[in-house]
């Protein structure tokens, strides 16, 4: 389960900020995948991890949609192992799109693009948010969403989507073939429920007219959407935007939160920066932020579990695809997210001893990273050593 947010409400008003975390199921890589040559990496190499699932299922409908367009924008993605879509992403444009499982009344197709899978075919074709919101929904009515979007275990949905170039956003929802959308005037937060009731744009619907009814009482089935507490996450994030200004310290704050009175990890999925425990069998598998200000964005990205114990780093948009970029290797990425996501389990584990002895050391170095974006560049290379340092002293203390 996941959590997307937007927010134009800044002290200053000259910035905007995008962030998600990515809930997947425990042990899932996913990892920075900076996309150049789309095209050619399709063909040579859709995905890091084979499962019949995937290949004998959504990879066959997407190989189906992938050579009807050109992909001519490369980006910034944050996307599982085993599938060539994106959980969340960036692309040259300033572009960025995050999505969510949402569970309908309708019964979601066994077949069709994966919601991750029409998230990157929108990155790599269209340049802004209207472009987008318009791509997405001629894709799932010509095509379809489904198929099974679980790494181990099956699960299926229907897909909402946060759209934001930094000038505007939007709330797409969907089920099925059903669509509405609306514009995000301040701020907006979707999760793992519908958020449009009759304060759409637009919607079409075979079932409700356009301009009557509400989209999330019509469509939102209640039993999964329950256990999944996206209502209870998405008034948690929504209130908390309404109620700060963002900047990059809100948004970690908020990303990292377990919405607890000691805000440590619970045991349930009420939680922005969820821990697999007990029960509950998703975890925050990888976050990111983009700041939009007036130079290029910066992309503050994890590539590891659990925010709250997780390091952002800055990638500079303008600058992402550049040589000296190490995750342009598809190799790096995945070796380090891997390195990363034991990192993570050993912190997240002894949580205690991470906020008492690390999490100020953390800190610091989150705000070096941040005096060391200047006139739109960041050594991204320089900063991987700066934390393989901090990380090796912080192991020590376990």
């Amino acid at each position: 389960m996941c959590d997307t947010v937007v927010s134009f409400k800044t002290s200053d008003n000259k910035k905007s900020f995008f962030g998600k975390n990515s809930d997947r199921e425990p042990g899932e890589i996913q990892f920075i995948d900076v996309s150049i040559d789309p095209v050619k990496e399709f063909k040579e190499n859709p995905f890091y991890e084979s499962l019949s699932k995937y290949t004998e299922g959504p990879l066959i409908n997407l190989k189906e949609v992938f050579y009807n367009f050109k992909h001519p924008y490369k980006a910034i993605l944050s996307r599982p192992v085993w599938m060539w879509g994106a959980e969340m992403g960036v692309n040259e444009k300033s572009l960025t799109i995050g999505n969510e499982a949402v569970f309908s009344k309708e019964k979601p197709s066994k077949t069709g693009l994966l919601g991750m899978d029409v998230l990157r075919l929108a990155l790599h074709n269209t340049s802004n948010s209207t472009e987008a919101k318009d791509f997405i929904i001629n894709l799932i009515i010509k095509y379809g969403q489904g198929g099974d979007g679980g790494y181990k275990s099956s699960i299926y949905y229907h897909n909402s989507f946060l759209i934001t170039d930094g000038k505007e956003a939007i709330v797409l929802e969907t089920s099925g073939k059903d669509y509405a959308w609306k514009y995000v005037k301040d701020s907006a937060s979707i999760s793992n429920c519908y958020t449009i009731k009759d304060n759409y744009e637009k919607m079409e619907s075979g079932d409700i007219q356009s301009g009557s009814g509400n989209f999330k009482k019509h469509f939102e089935g209640k039993f999964y959407t329950f256990f999944s507490k996206g209502n209870v996450r998405q008034s948690y994030t929504s209130n908390y935007l309404m109620n700060n200004d963002a900047s990059l310290d809100s948004l970690k704050n908020l990303l990292r939160s377990h919405i607890s009175d000691s805000d440590k990890p619970g045991k349930t999925m009420s939680s922005i920066c969820i821990h697999a425990r007990g029960i509950v069998k998703s975890e925050t598998t990888a976050s990111m932020i983009v700041e939009y200000g007036e130079g290029s964005p910066v992309i503050w990205f994890t590539s590891s579990p659990y925010s709250c114990v997780s390091t952002y780093k800055p990638m500079v948009l303008e600058n992402a695809f550049s040589d000296d970029n190490p995750f342009l290797n598809k190799e790096y990425s995945i070796s380090y997210a891997k390195e990363q996501q034991v990192n993570s389990y050993l912190f997240a584990g002894n949580y205690s001893k991470f906020t008492e002895e690390a999490a100020e050391s953390r800190d610091n170095l989150e705000k070096e990273f941040e005096s060391s974006v200047v006139d739109g560049k960041f050594d991204l290379q320089s900063g991987m050593k700066i934390e393989r340092v901090y990380l090796e002293r912080v192991k020590g203390f376990f």
